[in-house]
């Protein structure tokens, strides 16, 4: 099961594409999407939105603080920020926005589960 992960500052009033310019950016074959987040700023300071080529998966899905800065995300359940599925070729775009005027940090992981 291929798995990204990650740690990215989003710019204040920034969007970043969590998968732009990866090799799974199109699903490769037919499966699930699941997307664990954590962020160091306050809950509903970076929001996610997810679609699978034209669904729309989640929409503004606040990404939870970390339990402690610089840790997590916690890949057992409790940071799932969404799950969803795609089929081969679909664009996937996971794109999360920052809603304050200061960079958040995020970390993530984003996991594929082929059927």
């Amino acid at each position: 099961m291929p798995m990204i992960r990650k740690s990215v500052s989003v710019p204040a009033g920034g969007i970043e594409n969590l998968l732009q310019g990866t090799k799974y950016d199109r699903m490769p074959r037919a499966g699930a999407v699941i997307v664990h987040a954590v962020q160091d700023g306050s809950q509903g300071d970076l929001l996610l939105d997810s679609t699978y080529q034209n669904a729309i998966d989640a929409d503004g899905v606040e990404i939870p603080e970390a339990s402690a800065a610089g840790k997590g995300p916690i890949l057992s359940g409790e940071d799932v920020v969404t799950r969803g599925a795609a089929v081969m070729g679909d664009l996937v775009q996971l794109k999360v926005s920052n809603t304050t005027a200061l960079p958040v940090d995020l970390r993530y992981a984003v996991e594929f589960r082929y059927a």
